[in-house]
């Protein structure tokens, strides 16, 4: 009996703890992809700003648009692809010159994957807040 008991804690204790490593190593990719997807979506957030500073505040029609704008807004730091950028991010290429920019409006997205960002913004509202600016200053200027 006292054996049977031994053998059955033994393997409690291991499928207990073969479960936690596990665990572990689930949690820590998890978040290593949510650093790597809130790094791209901050330098896809940075490539759209940067586009519609060079383009008299015309949002870009799709990802070819936005390469220049990417190596520019890169030149320093060379940390994540443009390909790898693409590959994580979802950009909405859907949004007009004139479009009043809604809050609820989801400009880039995570394509799989934890989400997270850089910075007191969300990448969503960065975007929303460039865009208000480009048309408050189109308004006051004559």
């Amino acid at each position: 009996m006292r054996y049977r008991l031994r053998i059955l804690l033994i393997a409690a204790v291991s499928v207990g703890a073969v479960s936690l490593v596990g665990f572990a190593v689930f949690a820590l990719n998890a978040q290593a992809q949510m650093v790597r997807n809130a790094y791209c979506l901050d330098w896809a957030t940075a490539a759209i700003v940067q586009y519609m500073d060079d383009h008299e505040g015309q949002y870009p029609g799709d990802w070819g648009q936005l390469k220049e704008a990417f190596d520019k807004v890169t030149s320093a730091d060379h940390s994540f692809s443009y390909e790898e950028v693409q590959s994580r991010v979802a950009i909405d290429f859907s949004v007009g010159p004139k479009m009043p920019p809604d809050q609820s409006f989801q400009f880039v997205t995570v394509r799989s994957g934890p989400r997270g960002h850089w910075g007191p913004l969300d990448p969503n509202e960065r975007i929303r807040l460039h865009i208000l600016k480009l048309q408050e200053g189109a308004r006051g200027s004559p």
